[in-house]
């Protein structure tokens, strides 16, 4: 029965154990449900970039960021999974580490405060904008129109009705 999150990553990682143990490769996945009708989102990581939530209450970014070993690395892991409920407002942004493992000229990262900074000062913006936006602001840091990584953003605003 694979309805919920850690329960589909401890899945995941014994399917692909084996596999990836073979091919020396790992992967690392943040799975997030989201139930509308309750506002609850139930969430696990396996290793990967920690989600950013930004609560409009509030007006400040919380970091996602239940405990998960990469998959591929042990057969059987208890995976964990963590639930919060979500506010009208509030936005989710979920991002691969190739966007704030982006580098200036002094190899410093644009990292996790500069994402979450944007997100604080920009959450007005409609999410295509807002994605558009933290794109652009990593180019411009980074001094690069590609990336060295892979960049993947999923953002989501809480909407009640």
């Amino acid at each position: 029965n694979l309805n919920s999150p850690k329960q589909i990553l401890c899945e995941l990682n014994q399917v692909l154990y084996e596999d990836l143990t073979r091919a020396e490769l790992f992967i690392t996945l943040f799975y997030l449900q989201y139930q509308p009708d309750t506002q609850q989102i139930i969430f696990a990581s396996a290793g990967h970039s920690p989600t950013l939530l930004w609560k409009a209450e509030t007006k400040q970014c919380l970091r996602l960021d239940p405990e998960g070993l990469i998959i591929g690395v042990k057969e059987d892991f208890p995976y964990e999974e963590e639930s919060l409920k979500l506010a009208d407002g509030d936005i989710l942004l979920l991002y691969t580490d190739g966007l704030i493992e982006a580098e200036n000229e002094q190899n410093e990262l644009f990292g996790e405060d500069r994402l979450a900074g944007l997100l604080n000062t920009h959450f007005q913006l409609p999410p295509q904008e807002m994605i558009n936006h933290i794109v652009d602001q990593v180019r411009l840091f980074s001094g690069h129109q590609s990336f060295q990584d892979d960049v993947s953003l999923i953002m989501m605003r809480v909407k009640q009705g």
